[in-house]
């Protein structure tokens, strides 16, 4: 519903947010955003670029099984170039069509479609 789901668009440059859940959409560009730990079930667009997105807790993943941090079980679409997910499970499929997206001490169930430059999954 429209009550439960937040959108973002930045006017200016952000250093860092914190949100209090998944936004659905990241339109804006140039900033770093914090999620809450716990299990989002949307889906997630960004369309922004140099984007980073981290955990709060922001402590490092043991493993794929590991029950810490923000873990997205929707769709992921990758727009934006720079895009950056630090600390972060994702449950469901990824797609990225911008360049250089970077999964940092990420976990990957679910297929990753990469059909832009020089993207990593470390």
């Amino acid at each position: 519903s429209a009550s439960s789901s937040l959108s973002l668009s930045i006017i200016r440059r952000v250093k860092s947010i914190e949100v209090g859940m998944l936004p659905v959409s990241i339109e804006s560009s140039n900033f770093n955003i914090q999620v809450p730990a716990g299990l989002y079930t949307q889906s997630l667009t960004v369309d922004g670029d140099n984007f980073i997105m981290t955990s709060a807790e922001n402590e490092q993943l043991d493993s794929c099984n590991s029950e810490t941090g923000a873990t997205i079980s929707g769709k992921v679409s990758i727009n934006g170039n720079n895009a950056t997910f630090q600390n972060i499970k994702f449950l469901g499929g990824i797609e990225v069509r911008g360049n250089k997206a970077r999964f940092i001490n990420s976990c990957v169930r679910e297929n990753l479609v990469i059909f832009a430059n020089e993207s990593s999954l470390n």
